[in-house]
């Protein structure tokens, strides 16, 4: 009987204090601020494209691009115009950095761009 007064002594003493303090709220959540999407790039222009394609070929050759045929350069731009050469074209040949890299993009042109280069590029009218 002593045990059991001194079991419910310690447990008077202990068991029915306050409770504990409440945690603190956590902090709210940063404001949500509105994000956009990330922005495409513009796909470059046919000039822009031929530019590129000369500057890649001048610098594999170490040459100036003007001394690259600049007689092609405005046939070349004209052909992209004329044949409609896709967006994904275009950004593919911009993004090119060697001379293979921008030969692989032909697999993206219809195999009437291709003729038409071929012919630009042979002088026939």
């Amino acid at each position: 009987m002593r045990v059991a007064a001194l079991l419910l002594a310690a447990c008077w003493a202990g068991c029915w204090q306050d409770p504990p303090p409440a945690r603190p709220d956590p902090p709210p959540p940063p404001p949500q601020t509105a994000t956009l999407p990330p922005r495409r790039s513009q796909p470059a222009t046919c000039s822009a494209t031929i530019a590129h394609i000369y500057d890649v070929l001048a610098s594999a050759h170490d040459a100036s691009p003007d001394a690259l045929e600049p007689k092609f350069r405005d046939a070349l731009v004209g052909t992209c115009e004329d044949m409609q050469w896709s967006d994904e074209v275009r950004s593919c040949i911009a993004s090119g950095q060697t001379e293979h890299e921008i030969e692989d993009c032909r697999d993206r042109m219809t195999q009437e761009q291709i003729e038409d280069i071929k012919r630009v590029l042979e002088g026939t009218p």
